[in-house]
Protein backbone atom coordinates (compact mmCIF):
# COMPACT_ATOMS: atom_id res chain seq x y z
CA UNK A 1 0.00 0.00 0.00
CA UNK A 2 1.10 3.63 -0.71
CA UNK A 3 1.97 5.63 2.15
CA UNK A 4 -0.97 8.70 3.40
CA UNK A 5 0.29 11.87 3.06
CA UNK A 6 -1.55 14.34 5.44
CA UNK A 7 -1.14 18.26 4.59
CA UNK A 8 -3.07 21.11 4.88
CA UNK A 9 -5.44 22.11 1.98
CA UNK A 10 -4.90 24.59 -0.63
CA UNK A 11 -7.20 27.04 -2.10
CA UNK A 12 -7.25 25.48 -5.06
CA UNK A 13 -8.25 22.04 -3.41
CA UNK A 14 -11.24 23.29 -1.63
CA UNK A 15 -13.99 22.92 -4.56
CA UNK A 16 -13.02 18.77 -3.60
CA UNK A 17 -13.22 19.37 -0.45
CA UNK A 18 -16.16 20.55 -0.91
CA UNK A 19 -17.46 17.30 -3.03
CA UNK A 20 -16.11 15.46 -0.12
CA UNK A 21 -18.69 17.31 2.27
CA UNK A 22 -21.34 16.37 -0.28
CA UNK A 23 -20.46 12.38 -0.56
CA UNK A 24 -20.42 12.26 3.33
CA UNK A 25 -24.08 14.34 3.34
CA UNK A 26 -25.21 11.48 0.72
CA UNK A 27 -23.82 8.73 2.41
CA UNK A 28 -25.64 9.95 5.39
CA UNK A 29 -29.11 10.27 3.70
CA UNK A 30 -29.05 13.91 3.61
CA UNK A 31 -30.98 15.73 0.94
CA UNK A 32 -28.97 18.18 -1.29
CA UNK A 33 -32.60 20.31 -1.51
CA UNK A 34 -30.64 22.04 1.52
CA UNK A 35 -27.53 23.37 0.41
CA UNK A 36 -27.52 26.48 -1.41
CA UNK A 37 -27.00 26.58 -5.72
CA UNK A 38 -23.95 28.06 -4.90
CA UNK A 39 -22.47 25.49 -2.08
CA UNK A 40 -18.75 24.68 -3.63
CA UNK A 41 -17.65 28.77 -3.55
CA UNK A 42 -19.66 29.49 -0.52
CA UNK A 43 -17.89 26.73 0.84
CA UNK A 44 -14.35 27.95 0.30
CA UNK A 45 -15.05 31.47 0.46
CA UNK A 46 -16.31 30.16 4.61
CA UNK A 47 -13.33 28.21 4.67
CA UNK A 48 -10.98 30.93 3.95
CA UNK A 49 -12.54 33.51 5.91
CA UNK A 50 -12.14 31.24 8.96
CA UNK A 51 -8.61 29.93 8.10
CA UNK A 52 -7.77 33.95 7.84
CA UNK A 53 -8.60 34.40 11.05
CA UNK A 54 -6.23 31.20 12.20
CA UNK A 55 -9.63 29.61 13.39
CA UNK A 56 -9.65 26.70 10.95
CA UNK A 57 -7.63 24.54 9.06
CA UNK A 58 -8.30 22.13 6.23
CA UNK A 59 -6.43 18.82 5.88
CA UNK A 60 -6.67 16.34 2.88
CA UNK A 61 -5.16 12.96 2.47
CA UNK A 62 -2.94 11.94 -0.25
CA UNK A 63 -2.16 8.64 -1.73
CA UNK A 64 0.40 8.54 -4.61
CA UNK A 65 -0.27 12.51 -4.97
CA UNK A 66 -4.30 11.88 -5.48
CA UNK A 67 -6.13 13.72 -2.93
CA UNK A 68 -8.42 10.47 -1.16
CA UNK A 69 -9.96 12.34 2.09
CA UNK A 70 -9.95 15.64 3.49
CA UNK A 71 -11.02 16.98 7.21
CA UNK A 72 -11.55 20.22 8.74
CA UNK A 73 -10.49 21.57 12.43
CA UNK A 74 -12.02 24.46 14.08
CA UNK A 75 -11.36 26.49 16.81
CA UNK A 76 -14.56 27.35 18.92
CA UNK A 77 -15.40 30.55 20.30
CA UNK A 78 -18.32 31.12 23.05
CA UNK A 79 -19.33 33.93 25.07
CA UNK A 80 -18.27 33.01 28.21
CA UNK A 81 -14.75 32.09 27.46
CA UNK A 82 -13.46 35.72 28.27
CA UNK A 83 -14.40 35.30 31.35
CA UNK A 84 -13.87 31.61 32.07
CA UNK A 85 -10.77 30.19 33.22
CA UNK A 86 -11.00 26.68 31.11
CA UNK A 87 -9.07 26.59 27.80
CA UNK A 88 -10.99 26.81 24.16
CA UNK A 89 -12.64 23.93 22.59
CA UNK A 90 -11.88 22.69 19.20
CA UNK A 91 -13.87 20.99 16.45
CA UNK A 92 -13.36 18.09 14.02
CA UNK A 93 -15.91 18.05 10.88
CA UNK A 94 -16.09 16.81 7.24
CA UNK A 95 -13.76 13.61 7.86
CA UNK A 96 -14.15 12.13 4.91
CA UNK A 97 -12.06 9.63 3.10
CA UNK A 98 -12.98 8.31 -0.90
CA UNK A 99 -14.90 4.66 -0.36
CA UNK A 100 -11.84 2.97 -2.39
CA UNK A 101 -9.46 3.97 0.19
CA UNK A 102 -11.70 3.68 3.44
CA UNK A 103 -9.99 1.56 6.31
CA UNK A 104 -5.99 2.19 5.05
CA UNK A 105 -5.36 4.63 7.83
CA UNK A 106 -6.71 7.72 6.20
CA UNK A 107 -9.71 8.95 8.61
CA UNK A 108 -7.47 8.07 11.37
CA UNK A 109 -4.60 10.38 10.17
CA UNK A 110 -6.51 13.11 9.42
CA UNK A 111 -8.36 13.11 12.52
CA UNK A 112 -4.96 13.03 14.27
CA UNK A 113 -3.82 16.14 12.61
CA UNK A 114 -6.45 17.98 13.54
CA UNK A 115 -6.65 16.92 16.92
CA UNK A 116 -2.24 18.38 17.11
CA UNK A 117 -3.55 21.35 15.46
CA UNK A 118 -6.08 22.02 17.77
CA UNK A 119 -3.76 21.26 20.66
CA UNK A 120 -1.69 23.52 19.37
CA UNK A 121 -3.99 26.36 19.65
CA UNK A 122 -4.34 25.16 23.70
CA UNK A 123 -7.43 23.48 23.14
CA UNK A 124 -8.68 21.96 26.24
CA UNK A 125 -11.16 19.76 24.48
CA UNK A 126 -12.04 18.69 20.80
CA UNK A 127 -15.42 17.15 19.98
CA UNK A 128 -17.10 16.16 16.58
CA UNK A 129 -20.35 14.57 15.64
CA UNK A 130 -20.24 10.95 14.91
CA UNK A 131 -21.97 9.07 12.01
CA UNK A 132 -22.31 5.40 12.72
CA UNK A 133 -19.77 5.19 9.98
CA UNK A 134 -17.04 6.71 11.90
CA UNK A 135 -17.63 6.16 15.78
CA UNK A 136 -15.44 3.14 16.15
CA UNK A 137 -12.76 5.14 14.82
CA UNK A 138 -13.23 8.28 17.10
CA UNK A 139 -13.55 5.87 20.12
CA UNK A 140 -10.49 3.71 19.39
CA UNK A 141 -8.69 7.43 19.35
CA UNK A 142 -10.42 7.76 23.01
CA UNK A 143 -13.27 10.06 21.94
CA UNK A 144 -16.33 8.93 24.32
CA UNK A 145 -20.13 10.04 24.16
CA UNK A 146 -21.22 12.92 25.75
CA UNK A 147 -24.84 14.38 26.48
CA UNK A 148 -25.70 16.72 23.78
CA UNK A 149 -29.03 17.28 22.77
CA UNK A 150 -30.78 19.05 19.81
CA UNK A 151 -33.86 20.90 19.80
CA UNK A 152 -34.97 21.95 16.05
CA UNK A 153 -36.71 25.23 15.33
Amino acid sequence: MSRIVIREAQRGELALAAEHYLGMRRELGWPDGELDPQFVSLFAVTYLESAATGDSRYFVAEVDSKIVGSAVALRRHTMSERYLKSLPAGYIANVYVDPTYRHRGAARALTAAAIDWLRSLGCSVVRLQASQFGRPLYESMGFVTTGEMELRL
